[in-house]
């Protein structure tokens, strides 16, 4: 998949917030949450729809997809750790931290997220709905398939997306609790070339989206 742009992850991590207080999220409360005019907000929709991230029934609310969440919840933790830390060990008041936060999670690295989580465990157990013992294996750890390096190497957790990619990958030995590995890329970064039990084995960006893996030490 394409990276999110900062516009796609505040939409997203919008609906979660919406979703989590009133049960639902529709157009109009999302462009009010985010200043943004209902014409632009629903530009950007359509983008997260084409991208499977969203799914938006007629005249109904519009609903992060499992895959939505997956990508929601990423940006949700990053931007509670990084405000967390702000407040309570950098002492900035809380307009301050949340306007930081909101800048600095889209371009903070992983190696800075595992230092803050570090820090935070000695002095917390969660950040909000989130864990923070299980924080590094959640946010560096856990990934979509396409979002390996060549010599890097996963267990599958769960295969997302229609019945048709599922039962398709799964002819292709894409199954859960097996290991796979990044091996090649075609020049243009698609389609991933990938090492699985001793076969070699091509798959589509958008097809590697759909897979959701750990990755090994």
């Amino acid at each position: 998949m394409e990276k999110l742009n900062v516009k796609n992850q505040d939409i997203l991590e919008t609906i979660y917030q919406l979703e989590k207080e009133n049960g639902k999220a529709r157009l109009t409360d999302i462009a009010a949450s985010l200043g943004f005019s209902k014409s632009r907000t629903n530009q950007e929709i359509r983008k997260l729809v084409d991208l499977g991230l969203v799914r938006e029934d007629k005249y109904g609310p519009i609903v992060l997809t499992k895959m939505g969440l997956f990508e929601a919840e990423r940006v949700v933790f990053t931007h509670l750790l990084i405000m967390t830390f702000l407040q309570r060990h950098l002492g900035l008041d809380n307009e301050t931290a949340e306007k930081d936060a909101c800048s600095i999670e889209h371009v903070i690295s992983e190696e800075t997220i595992k230092a803050i989580v570090r820090h935070l465990e000695e002095s917390h157990d969660n950040i909000g709905d989130f864990n923070l013992k299980e924080a590094e294996e959640y946010l560096v750890k856990k990934k979509r398939l396409s979002e390996l390096k060549v010599g890097q190497k996963a267990q599958i957790l769960k295969i997302d997306g229609p019945k048709g990619i599922k039962k398709r990958l799964m002819e292709f030995g894409v199954i859960k609790g097996e290991i796979i590995e990044l091996v090649g890329t075609a020049p243009f970064g698609d389609p991933l070339n990938f090492s699985l039990n001793d076969f070699h084995l091509s798959l589509r960006v958008k097809d590697a989206d759909n897979i959701i893996v750990e990755l090994q030490e």
